[in-house]
């Protein structure tokens, strides 16, 4: 556990350099580059599945405003300080019902959304909320311009469903015909949204673009 543990990212240097973490899919590595130089002045560090910092591997990638760096993993989460990884477990007891994350964004009041296997989680620095009743699994989370936090669901089974849903205080919200949308597919991934606040999500087959009380659906071509 790393309760009380103070980040050892040097925060004051944020504006004159920042630090990022590329996570290699293919080969499961960790590299943090500087900005502001050039290419042939880069250093880097790698961090290999083999080396066994992880138990399995990487899925998904996210900073907080403390600094942290959070990675999801097929075999939990874990948490980077700028020197080594160690694995999460929430300060107040609670577990994940899933090991299984599959996507994390790190929200502007510094509250770290957890999209995992058949479940939902929001951590607030001190405390771990489980949305109750919703066993989707959670994909593409992102928060828009007015800091409300939108996902991708996959029903259990691959099940037909609409696809896009928004994580409320206490409870989930998965837009439907009275929202505008009457496209139920299966297996969404990534969301994102366009400088005109529409959000857009990606599927197995058609593409969908939501606004409120309006949707639009974009087929592949055969």
């Amino acid at each position: 556990m790393l309760a009380g543990k103070q980040p050892r990212l040097d925060r004051s240097s944020v504006s004159t350099a920042c630090w990022r973490i590329v996570v290699l899919l293919a080969s499961v590595s960790l590299c943090v580059l500087a900005q502001e130089q050039r290419v042939s002045q880069y250093a880097h560090r790698c961090w290999l599945l083999r080396d066994g910092f992880f138990n399995g591997a990487a899925t998904t990638i996210t900073q907080t405003n403390d600094g942290y760096i959070w990675i999801g993993s097929v075999a939990g989460l874990y948490r980077f300080d700028g020197v080594g990884f160690e694995p999460w477990s929430s300060p107040d007891g609670k577990k994940l019902p899933s090991n299984v994350i599959l996507s994390l964004a790190g929200a502007r009041d510094g509250s770290l959304w957890i999209g995992m296997r058949g479940g939902l989680a929001h951590f607030d620095g001190h405390k771990l909320f489980l949305y109750p009743n919703f066993y989707d699994d959670v994909d593409g989370l992102v928060e828009d311009r007015s800091g409300f936090i939108w996902f991708t669901r996959s029903g259990a089974g691959g099940a037909l469903e609409t696809p896009i849903c928004q994580a409320l205080p206490t409870t989930i919200h998965c837009l439907e015909q009275s929202d505008g949308v009457t496209t139920k597919v299966c297996c969404p991934k990534s969301l994102t949204q366009d400088t005109e606040g529409l959000l857009w999500a990606t599927t197995e087959g058609p593409l969908l673009r939501w606004k409120a009380g309006h949707s639009e659906t974009y087929l592949p071509k055969e």
